[in-house]
């Protein structure tokens, strides 16, 4: 047969006691867990740095690459007629939009887009992994 009365059943239960030592196990735990992400953020902060100046120093050929893929396609001279005879651009239009769209060198231009993006990448993570390492141990001093 169950109590009809519940609050009077919980006011004469004694309540639970956490055991000796539970804070000080609990506060080594955290400090543990808090010392290995910082390791960790260190090492991600070292390898996204190395990621970050070879993407850095690989931009630069790229954007040559580029350079000189457009100007061996004649794309700069297709794109000056849109200045200099906008009438007859005008009144062809969709074949100077195509010539346009067929001197573009995509492979180079598809090389320089993924190379930003990777290094967009990983100037996110360095900054976000520098935060982490350096805020902590200005905490700490």
């Amino acid at each position: 047969m169950a109590p009809t009365n519940y609050h009077q059943l919980f006011t004469h239960l004694k309540p639970a006691e956490p055991p000796t030592g539970l804070l000080t196990s609990v506060m080594s735990r955290l400090t543990r867990a808090e010392r290995r992400a910082i390791f960790l953020s260190r090492c991600r902060l070292f390898f996204v740095s190395l990621l970050l100046l070879g993407s850095l120093g690989s931009l630069i050929p790229v954007f040559r690459t580029i350079s000189a893929d457009l100007s061996a396609s004649n794309f700069f001279s297709y794109f000056s007629l849109l200045f200099s005879d906008f009438s007859i651009v005008v009144s062809s239009w969709q074949s100077y939009l195509f010539t346009l769209l067929e001197s573009l060198p995509v492979f180079s231009l598809t090389l320089s887009l993924g190379l930003t993006l990777v290094v967009l990448a990983a100037l996110r993570f360095f900054v976000r992994d520098f935060r982490v390492v350096f805020s902590r141990q200005v905490m700490r001093t």
